[in-house]
């Protein structure tokens, strides 16, 4: 590894919205970050484990399995189970998020659309935290 190089933070994004998936991506990407995206719930464990990401970003409603079932899955996999998941979700007002101060269950909910700046800055923080805590 040559000095001042840092490799590119990978995040797996996960939603059945392909305008939400596009945006993410584009923005993520914007911000230096490398991007595997899918619509496909399914895929997601296998993704995950192929491209061992730096932090998920995952819709709590899919098509066929859900947000909280993947990431119990995820959580199933020792060297998975300490990647970051923020869920994204339709179904929670951005008064609702605030109310609950943006957690559930120990996992950051964040209502759609997002806030980019705020995304990031969350995204950011628990990338960080997860490095700290290996």
């Amino acid at each position: 590894m040559k000095f001042g190089f840092r490799k590119k933070k990978k995040i797996l994004i996960v939603d059945d919205e392909p305008d939400i998936l596009e945006s993410l991506s584009r923005i993520l990407e914007r911000a230096g970050y490398d991007i595997v995206a899918t619509s496909d719930g399914k895929e997601v464990l296998d993704l995950a484990i192929k491209h061992n990401p730096d932090l998920i970003i995952l819709d709590i409603v899919l098509p066929n399995i859900s947000g909280p079932q993947i990431a119990t899955k995820i959580s199933e996999f020792q060297h998975l189970k300490n990647i970051p998941i923020i869920f994204i979700t339709g179904i929670l007002s951005q008064e609702e998020e605030e109310r609950m101060d943006g957690v559930v269950g120990n996992r950051i909910v964040i209502s759609k659309p997002c806030d980019p700046k705020a995304l990031l800055k969350i995204i950011n923080y628990k990338i960080k935290e997860a490095e700290i805590s290996q």
